[in-house]
């Protein structure tokens, strides 16, 4: 469903049921660029709570909405949002963009160790890499938008005769801080990760650092310029750099930034002594305020004990909201459903921190006493505890006690399992979010997945150990059982929830990409009805698919298509024809065609999917699509409900 404004101005059109994108140009040009800015700053001076995020691309704006509110208002919010973005738009003339914008100067060094592909293009240009060096340095760059990875700038302004293609093998690994180039645009890796722009220098400085707001060092619209230094000024400029690691120290008050490398924390109310503070790294600071450098915890007794990490185990929540335009995908629970009622089950929040778990395998010893629940990927889940043992309950809450071991032994169908525990896990917020993207090293624990021996900290907060403390009055101390149910199960609302979930064959809801005219017919018909088979290439970013019987999808046109925002549930298509249907972790911004898009009460289903499994995407309306996430929303709010009024039940507020 577009909407054109004009025939030179823009179109507008449906980035799944909860997104809309505006585009300005089908090119990369400046005066796309300009326009998308000039768009943009309109939203920045206002507030329109109607905007959940924004993500600005090359050509394109789009606006991701915040549908929960609206659809308390207006059964349709997409209309709504579209019929406000024409009026904002047609408010806004095209010569309305300001230029006034930062203007960052960019060390880069170019010496041979650093610059992997700059003799390749000298030879290729008929130049000196002098002469390469000083025409690239001489330009001036425009950041267009950051994706990829968190922090990495898209930058226009190549001059016209350094344009190369992008490499036809890509590296396995490029070096953070690398500078390349690919076709007109060049770039700068804000993580080391693969890539194929050809790298031709190293910039020494920082593009991403979480602890700083924002934590990119571009935003779009910047001004850039590139000075060339030398490898022994490179190496200066990277000894000056702090190498300071951030420390969280459980249960803090408080925390505040004194400047831009190093983050003070002030100490809980039972403060620790200098020497075991000491005994987790050096202290400075005196007066209660600490700066810790060496270790990236302080672990307190107790907690919760990494027996066996298993495939994978990483700490997870309802994920980052707010900084896609950084480059930073949303993360957080890979199954957003069983991720909440997990929570609601043990009485949290719905977005409080869990332990996410590949194929329900895993182990845990729980320190203190604690009320859990396990939801997702249907595993068998045992309790130990002094030499008993039980088989532990799904989809219920469940009451441990200190010194008990808790196994899952791996599940038999579905990808993820959720483990809450009430009061949840005490990790830091990064950004917002205490979910893990390992890629970038932000959030969770240490950055990373969970290893064996970690402990987690959890029921920090006085309020949540209060309400953990109710829970427990309801079990008596029964020595030989490790573990007794709430029966308060999903029982009441299920009726409603099993409504919503597609049935067997594994049937995923989808809506029209805006790529899927291009198709070919045949494409066209093997899209909506035939199975596709998930392939072993899938992960958390996204899901792999191969089309059963064919030979692949195809287009009709294969034109290049300008990088724009993606978010999960997006089915995008790539040149080999097998389809990416995008998921939790992936990238902010894409360059394949977008041909469908799953929608938003369907993607936690699509998570659940395991490799080797097929599935078949029934197209439907985005006004239906809207109308199923608003049913599901109200589904978890009875659920959530019910099980608040079964706890006041119990005597318990």
């Amino acid at each position: 469903m577009n909407t054109s404004i004009s025939n030179s101005e823009c179109q507008i059109f449906s980035c799944g049921d909860a997104a809309l994108t505006i585009s300005f140009s089908d090119d990369i040009s400046l005066r796309a660029f300009e326009r998308v800015q000039s768009v943009s700053r309109l939203f920045s001076g206002q507030q329109y709570d109607w905007v959940a995020e924004l993500v600005s691309a090359f050509a394109t704006l789009t606006v991701i909405v915040n549908l929960p509110s609206l659809a308390k208002h207006t059964p349709n919010p997409l209309e709504y949002v579209r019929s406000e973005l024409l009026t904002l738009l047609r408010s806004s003339p095209p010569h309305s963009y300001s230029s006034e914008s930062r203007t960052i100067t960019l060390p880069v060094c170019f010496d041979a160790e650093f610059a992997l592909d700059l003799e390749e293009i000298a030879i290729a240009k008929n130049m000196s890499k002098e002469a390469v060096c000083a025409m690239y340095c001489s330009a001036e760059y425009r950041v267009a938008m950051i994706g990829f990875t968190p922090g990495f700038p898209y930058l226009l302004g190549l001059p016209e005769e350094l344009s190369m293609p992008r490499k036809s093998s890509p590296r396995t690994r490029v070096e953070a801080g690398s500078v390349g180039i690919a076709g007109v645009q060049t770039g700068m890796y804000s993580f080391a990760s693969p890539g194929g722009w050809n790298i031709i220098g190293r910039t020494p400085e920082r593009l991403f650092e979480a602890e700083k707001i924002p934590p990119t060092l571009f935003r779009a619209g910047d001004k850039v310029r590139f000075e060339a230094i030398s490898k022994a000024e490179y190496s200066v400029i990277v000894a000056s750099r702090s190498t300071d690691i951030l420390v969280c120290v459980p249960n803090a008050r408080k925390r505040i930034d004194t400047d831009d490398k190093v983050q003070n924390t002030i100490l809980p109310d039972a403060d620790l002594p200098d020497a075991k503070l000491r005994a987790f790294g050096r202290v400075e600071g005196t007066g209660g305020t600490v700066r810790l450098r060496g270790f990236p915890q302080v672990c307190a007794t107790g907690g919760i004990e990494i027996l066996e990490s298993g495939f994978l185990t990483t700490i997870q929540d309802d994920g980052r909201i707010g900084f896609r335009e950084y480059g930073v995908p949303q993360s957080g629970f890979a199954d957003r459903l069983l991720g909440e009622i997990a929570n609601m089950l043990v009485g949290n929040a719905r977005n409080e921190a869990v332990f996410e778990v590949l194929f329900g395998k895993s182990a845990f010893r729980f320190n203190a006493d604690a009320v859990i629940a396990i939801c997702g990927a249907e595993a068998r889940v045992i309790a130990e505890y002094q030499g008993a043992s039980v088989r532990v309950p799904m989809n219920c809450a469940v009451a441990v006690r200190a010194g008990t071991q808790v196994r899952l032994e791996g599940a038999h169908n579905g990808v993820w399992s959720y483990v809450a525990v009430r009061g949840g896990l005490d990790v830091p917020l990064v950004l917002g979010s205490r979910s893990t993207y390992a890629r970038a090293g932000l959030g969770g624990f240490e950055g990373r997945c969970l290893q064996n021996g970690d402990v987690i900290e959890y029921g920090v907060s006085v309020a949540a150990r209060k309400r953990t403390f109710a829970f427990e009055q309801l079990f008596p101390n029964h020595s030989s059982l490790p573990a007794k149910a709430l029966h308060h199960s999903l029982s009441f609302a299920a009726t409603k929830l099993n409504t919503l979930i597609p049935t067997s064959p594994k049937r995923l809801r989808v809506i029209r990409g805006a790529e899927w005219g291009t198709l070919d017919s045949a494409s066209k018909e093997a899209l909506f009805g035939k199975p596709f088979r998930v392939l072993r290439e899938s992960d958390k970013m996204g899901l792999r698919l191969q089309t059963i019987g064919t030979q692949g999808l195809k287009r009709g046109s294969e034109n290049q298509l300008v990088s724009r925002a993606v978010l999960p549930g997006t089915i995008q298509l790539p040149p080999d024809g097998r389809p990416i249907l995008l998921l939790a972790d992936c990238q902010t911004t894409g360059g394949y065609p977008v041909i469908a898009h799953v929608c938003s009460a369907d993607v936690p289903f699509a998570a659940q999917i395991r490799a080797g499994e097929e599935v078949v995407f029934e197209e439907i309306s985005v006004e239906r699509a809207q109308k199923l996430y608003i049913e599901q929303l109200q589904a978890l709010d009875l659920l959530e409900h019910r099980l608040q009024r079964h706890v006041r039940s119990c005597g318990f507020s």
